[in-house]
């Protein structure tokens, strides 16, 4: 198969090319490179290989698939708080169908892999493990830490389960089945006082012991943290990512820069929060100060060397799964990162987070083929991918 590009964005974070040939052959691709404006495309096609598929994209920019650093697969976005309780009470029956639907959603924007943040029923665990879908139906890859760990008596009952007694942190999900162990280490954001932050759930030592026995067994750990407190003792612990942070500070974002931990963002959690709730509200104003606040903080990750994956906590509050990608990536955008730069942070480093950079992240001549087609140029993103891409290849 060969295809000819308008445009491509590798993933490494490069300017895009322009007009660029692509072969693909057995899942891989084995050709990449620029062609000349208006060279002959039966020209091109006879010099590269005759009795091929070729597939026309001049007017497209291609990209790799992208990735979805934090979403929650048994939950939807919906505002309805009926809704949103009986979701809590799902049987895994009942939540199977809304998984399906937003996976459906993800490959509907480009989105190719997901890091799923957990559910107290480990449902998109056990989805991942007994639903995977067959390899023709181009499958979206799903990493699920199951159920997430919280401080008893404090935030995150909804998500998963505090240690018992008896048992540290680090005991406690020693033979967990998950991918990678996701730690609550904070509250949520308060919508009635600005800023205001609240004590780290566990101790720095219990979250560094933690962190030391997930890596003895080869499983990376994301921590929800917000305040510089909360943040500050997940730096410590040298945990994998820092998921939300809001109000950080900037001290805690030069330690990321200086220690390469990932920041996963999810602005537009708070975005969306600020579009529901009820306009003229004391908690919309807030939600809204909250967001230009973490814009402020992108924008200094970016001027810091912060490395940072795009997450858009789907399945909160108005936070959808799929479409809300493009809106974070707006958001990326407004906080001064260039197209490529977020296109990387979606890609290849997001892969690399997964663990997933042998499949997928890059495209290069021996990688392999998984990447999406989006119609006009690198500078129409993201808005182009509210269209939906107009051709996908996976593995080929």
């Amino acid at each position: 198969m060969i295809i000819l590009a308008g445009w491509l964005i590798d993933g490494k974070g490069d300017p895009a090319h322009a007009n660029v040939l692509l072969r693909v052959r057995k899942g891989r691709i084995e050709l990449m490179e620029s062609v000349q404006t208006g060279a002959p495309i039966d020209v091109l096609i006879e010099r590269k290989g005759s009795g091929e598929q070729f597939l026309d994209f001049s007017g497209s920019t291609i990209i790799p698939g992208l990735i979805d650093c934090h979403v929650h697969l048994a939950f939807s976005g919906t505002s309805d708080s009926e809704a949103r309780v009986r979701q809590l009470r799902h049987s895994f029956e009942d939540a199977l169908s809304l998984i399906r639907e937003h996976i459906a959603s993800h490959l509907g924007y480009g989105i190719v892999a997901v890091r799923d943040g957990g559910d107290a029923g480990s449902y998109a665990l056990r989805f991942a493990r007994e639903h995977a879908l067959p390899q023709h139906d181009a499958p979206l890859t799903i990493r699920t830490c199951g159920q997430a760990w919280h401080a008893p008596g404090r935030y995150g009952s909804f998500l998963g389960r505090a240690p018992l007694p008896e048992l540290s942190l680090a005991q406690s999900f020693r033979n967990g089945q998950g991918d990678h162990i996701k730690i609550i280490q904070s509250g949520m954001n308060s919508l009635r006082h600005f800023g205001r932050q609240a004590p780290p759930q566990f101790s720095t030592e219990a979250l560094s012991e933690a962190a030391q026995t997930a890596r003895s067994i080869g499983r990376p750990v994301m921590v929800h943290a917000n305040g510089q407190e909360a943040v500050a003792s997940a730096i410590e612990a040298d945990v994998h990512s820092i998921e939300h942070g809001f109000f950080m500070g900037e001290e805690n974002l030069r330690r990321l820069a200086d220690r390469r931990i990932v920041w996963i963002p999810t602005a537009v959690a708070m975005q969306a929060l600020a579009r529901e709730l009820p306009e003229g509200s004391t908690e919309a104003g807030i939600a809204r100060r909250t967001l230009d606040h973490q814009l402020e903080q992108m924008a200094s990750a970016r001027r810091l060397g912060v490395p940072v994956c795009l997450g858009t906590d789907s399945g909160s509050v108005g936070v959808h799964h799929g479409r809300s990608l493009p809106d974070e990536f707006r958001l990326f955008l407004e906080a001064g990162y260039t197209v490529e730069e977020i296109v990387h942070a979606a890609t290849e480093r997001s892969a690399k987070l997964l663990g997933l950079d042998q499949s997928m992240g890059v495209l290069a001549p021996g990688r392999p083929a998984v990447f999406v087609a989006v119609p006009g140029p690198p500078d129409v993103l993201p808005e182009s991918l509210l269209k939906g891409p107009e051709l996908y290849v996976f593995g080929g």
